[in-house]
């Protein structure tokens, strides 16, 4: 079995990736990570030169990660897909719905489906990333998770599931992943829990409540990819954070 490749969503780096974006495409390659699913670096910077910064690290773009408005917007969604394939990526990813809302869900069943549809046209692949809110139970009974997996064509819509935040919505991260396996090869690792009062925090990998080594041989066996690593805040240095975490996924194999 082929290992997945190992790569970084990089909101640990905060606005410091648009303020310097080589010091942290540097801590990126040198703490042994291969890929970045990075922001559109396109839209504030020259296209030749933002693919040589990946080019001269040895750093590939996998994903492109994105909130739903700019899914949303067609035009907006072109660029991301310009951006992903201009690195010979393979995955568009959104975060977040309409609204949290049985309705805002469903309506934005349509447009995940539109997406996917742009996507596929240009042999890319469109994925919605869960948080833990979409577990939750809405007035009639049903969930935002089960809704925008029920409502969307498996052909044009894919899983970046986040091990994390199904572990913090209450299910099994293992469970989760083997139920939607045909639908899932790119996920997101992620480590923390949740306080007394319900709130979630956030560490490195292997500090936390979320069992990853479950979750990665069910992610291994759905024939995983990538592991991308994602880590919301940090309390250390970010080389600090992202230096553990990958010593984390090594000891557990990748």
């Amino acid at each position: 079995m082929a290992l997945p490749m190992v790569g970084i969503q990089p909101i640990i780096f905060g606005d410091r990736k648009f303020e310097d974006p080589l010091g942290c495409l540097d801590e990126v390659r040198d703490a042994g990570f291969r890929g970045v699913e990075s922001v559109n670096y396109f839209l504030r910077f020259e296209p030749e030169q933002v693919k040589q910064w990946f080019c001269d690290r040895g750093l590939v773009v996998p994903a492109t990660h994105n909130g739903y408005a700019d899914i949303a917007d067609p035009a907006k969604l072109a660029k991301a897909l310009d951006f992903v394939q201009a690195f010979g990526g393979r995955y568009v990813i959104c975060s977040g719905t309409a609204d949290r809302t049985a309705a805002g869900y469903d309506a934005s069943c349509e447009v995940f489906n539109a997406a996917g549809r742009a996507a596929r046209e240009r042999g890319l692949q469109f994925l919605y990333h869960n948080h833990a809110w979409e577990f939750d139970l809405l007035p009639d009974g049903s969930r935002g998770i089960d809704r925008l997996i029920g409502g969307t064509d498996p052909a044009l819509v894919g899983l970046n599931i986040d091990v994390y935040w199904v572990h913090v919505g209450g299910e099994d991260p293992a469970a989760f992943v083997t139920r939607y396996a045909a639908r899932a090869e790119y996920f997101h690792f992620k480590d923390g829990g949740k306080d007394a009062e319900g709130k979630p925090w956030f560490c490195e990998l292997g500090g936390g409540t979320v069992p990853l080594a479950s979750a990665l041989r069910a992610c291994l066996d759905a024939g995983a990819t990538w592991i991308t690593y994602e880590q919301d805040r940090t309390q250390l240095t970010t080389w600090a954070s992202l230096s553990m975490s990958r010593g984390c996924l090594r000891t557990l194999g990748l």
